[in-house]
C-alpha cells in the first residue's frame, strides 16, 4: 500500500473513537524535555525566569520560516533546560493573559 492509498481520515475517526470526542487537539512533540524532564509539544506553555528574575510565559510553536520549533525570542533549547511546562495553550489560555 502507498502512502498516497492509505486512507488517514478513517485512522482519525478511530482515534477520535478511542478518546472519546472528535474536537480532540493533536499537538507534535518537539523532542525536547523540560527542566523537570517532562516532555514538550507544540502548543504548551513553559514558565521561564530570565537573567533579571521576571518571570515570563513562552508559548512552544512551529515557524515555518525557521523551519523549527520557536519560544518567541528566547531560543527553544535554552528554555527548555531552564524552564518548566505549566500548562498550554488549549487548557490554559490564562496563562497568556496580561495582569
Amino acid at each position: 500500500m502507498s502512502i498516497e492509498s492509505f486512507n488517514f481520515g478513517s485512522f482519525r475517526g478511530l482515534v477520535d473513537d478511542l478518546v472519546g470526542n472528535d474536537t480532540a487537539t493533536w499537538e507534535q512533540y518537539i523532542g525536547h524535555r523540560d527542566k523537570n524532564d517532562k516532555e514538550i509539544y507544540e502548543g504548551d506553555i513553559i514558565k521561564y525566569v530570565n537573567s533579571t528574575g521576571d518571570v515570563e510565559y513562552l508559548v512552544v510553536k512551529w515557524s515555518q520560516e525557521d523551519a523549527s520549533f520557536v519560544t518567541g525570542w528566547v531560543r527553544v533549547d535554552y528554555a527548555v533546560r531552564k524552564g518548566e511546562v505549566v500548562g498550554n495553550i488549549h487548557q490554559n489560555p490564562e496563562l497568556l493573559e496580561v495582569s
